[in-house]
């Protein structure tokens, strides 16, 4: 009795966790005002998806491929960035603006996606976005 009490509990508490359509909403928006934002230099779509105290790490190197390091931004930086240009100089036909579905892992095809998971099932960050070198 005292297990099924328990995993009484924990199952009416998982749609209390699910995130809501709203929720789903705002998370892609804000994918979004961080890719477009880059891809078009504008820096205020681009601080209005940051947190103020992001700190964004990038693994850099040299053209030969000989020297690499890790170069870090705060959220100053990269809105700084943006507003400086951002991915405008990145060819058109390689700006990629797209939000996935949130339950698909990169790669895998929707179908496989319908087979594991059902129309319930609680949303997660957006998994894939193309931008901000």
């Amino acid at each position: 009795m005292r297990v099924a009490t328990v995993l009484g509990l924990m199952l009416a508490a998982l749609p209390a966790a699910a995130q809501t359509a709203a929720d789903s909403a705002a998370v892609r928006k804000t994918a979004l005002d961080y890719i477009d934002g880059w891809w078009s230099g504008d820096a205020q779509r681009m601080s209005g998806a940051l947190h103020p105290e992001l700190v964004k790490r990038i693994r850099g190197s040299d053209p030969a491929g000989t020297r690499e390091w890790i170069d870090q931004q705060g959220a100053s930086r990269l809105v700084m960035g943006t507003g400086r240009g951002g991915g405008r100089e990145t060819p058109a036909a390689e700006q990629k603006s797209e939000v996935g579905d949130p339950q698909r892992p990169v790669g895998e095809s929707p179908q496989a996606v319908g087979e594991r998971h059902s129309a319930n099932t609680t949303a997660s960050p957006v998994h894939r976005t193309g931008c901000c070198q």
